[in-house]
C-alpha cells in the first residue's frame, strides 16, 4: 500500500509506519499485529522471515500481557525489540533493563542506543543520554566498537541538541580507542574524533578543518565520494559552509541518477539554506523531487523552505 494514499494514509497510523520502507506487517484476523520486519531483501531471505514469522503467532498484546503477569526473558526482548522498530524508545528501555535483570547479561548498549534515540525524538534530555553512555565507559571490559559508536552517537546527538561543551570525555574515548588500529575506516574514525576535540574543545576550527581532511586521505581531492562527505561534515558542524558548497557542486556532476543524486541536491538545499539563499534550496529540493518524485521526506523539505521564504 501506498502510505500517502487513502487506506494506507489511515494504515500509517494504526500499524506506526515510519520512514523505512518497505514496512512488512504480519497480524492476525483482527488486524492485531504479530510481528514487522523492514527492507528491501530478496524472496528466499523474504520467506524465511515470513516462516520465523509464522511460527510464533502470539500478538503484540497477547505477549504483553503473558509477560505483565510472567515475565520473562524472550518475550521482554522481543518487545523491546518490537518497541523500538515503532518509536516507543521509552518502553524499549524498560524491557532491556528487565532483561538485564531477568537474565544477568549485560544489555547496556542496548539501553545506550534506545536513549539516544529517545533523545532525537524529544523524549529525554541529553544528560539522562550520558548517563546511559557512562555505564559502559566505566566498564571494566568495555568494547571498543562499541565506546567508538558511543563517540560517533554523542558527536551527532550533541550537534542536534547544542550541547557540544558536554561531550569532551566521549571525544577523547573515541580518539583513546582508536589510536592504535590499522584498519582504514578506524583511522578515519580516529581523525575524525580529533577534529572534533579540535572544533568543541579547543575551539580552533581551522585545526579541525585541516584533521577533516587528512581523514579523508591524501587523494580526497579527487575523489568526488569524498566531496560528499567534506561537504556533509561541514554541514552538520555549521563551518567552513562555502566550500562545501562548492565540493557538493563537483560531487553532484558525478552522482548517478535516483536517490543518490536526489541525497545531493538535499545536502546542496540545506548549505545554500544556512547560507541564507532560501531560494537556492527551493530549487535545489525542486530537482531532489525529481530524482525521487515519490519521496515524502522531500516534499516535507519544500514546504518548510517555501514557508521560510514566506516569512522572510
Amino acid at each position: 500500500m501506498n502510505v500517502s494514499d487513502e487506506e494506507g494514509a489511515q494504515l500509517a497510523k494504526v500499524y506506526h509506519v515510519g520512514s523505512y520502507f518497505p514496512l512488512f506487517v504480519l497480524a492476525d484476523g483482527n488486524g492485531d499485529i504479530i510481528t514487522r520486519w523492514t527492507g528491501y531483501t530478496s524472496a528466499r531471505r523474504f520467506i524465511v522471515s515470513l516462516n520465523k514469522a509464522l511460527a510464533d503467532r502470539i500478538t503484540i498484546k497477547q505477549r504483553t500481557e503473558r509477560h505483565r503477569t510472567n515475565p520473562n526473558t524472550r518475550d521482554a526482548l522481543f518487545l523491546a525489540n518490537y518497541s523500538k522498530s515503532i518509536g516507543e524508545f521509552l518502553s524499549a528501555i524498560d524491557y532491556y533493563r528487565q532483561i538485564q535483570k531477568l537474565s544477568g547479561r549485560d544489555y547496556s548498549m542496548q539501553i545506550f542506543e534506545s536513549s539516544a534515540n529517545a533523545a532525537w525524538s524529544g523524549l529525554i534530555p541529553f544528560d539522562t543520554v550520558m548517563l546511559a553512555a557512562d555505564v559502559i565507559l566505566k566498564a571494566k571490559n568495555r568494547n571498543n566498537r562499541n565506546v567508538q559508536k558511543i563517540a560517533r552517537l554523542m558527536g551527532n546527538l550533541a550537534r542536534k541538541l547544542h550541547t557540544t561543551d558536554k561531550i569532551a570525555r566521549y571525544i577523547e574515548a573515541g580518539i583513546e580507542v582508536t589510536a592504535k588500529s590499522q584498519e582504514a575506516k578506524t583511522i578515519e574514525s580516529h581523525y575524525r574524533f580529533l577534529a572534533d576535540k579540535a572544533l568543541y574543545i579547543a575551539a580552533d576550527t581551522a585545526e579541525a578543518l585541516q584533521l577533516e581532511k587528512e581523514s579523508l586521505g591524501k587523494d580526497w581531492q579527487t575523489n568526488p565520494t569524498k566531496f560528499y562527505s567534506f561537504g556533509l561534515w561541514c554541514y552538520q558542524r555549521g563551518i567552513n559552509l562555502e566550500e562545501a558548497e562548492s565540493y557538493v557542486r563537483r560531487a553532484l556532476e558525478r552522482a548517478s541518477s535516483g536517490y543518490f543524486k536526489a541525497k545531493h541536491h538535499d545536502l546542496l538545499a540545506e548549505i545554500s539554506f544556512a547560507l541564507g539563499n532560501t531560494e537556492e534550496a527551493i530549487r535545489q529540493t525542486e530537482l531532489a523531487l525529481q530524482e525521487e518524485p515519490s519521496s515524502e521526506f522531500y516534499e516535507k523539505q519544500l514546504q518548510r523552505f517555501r514557508k521560510a521564504l514566506e516569512e522572510q
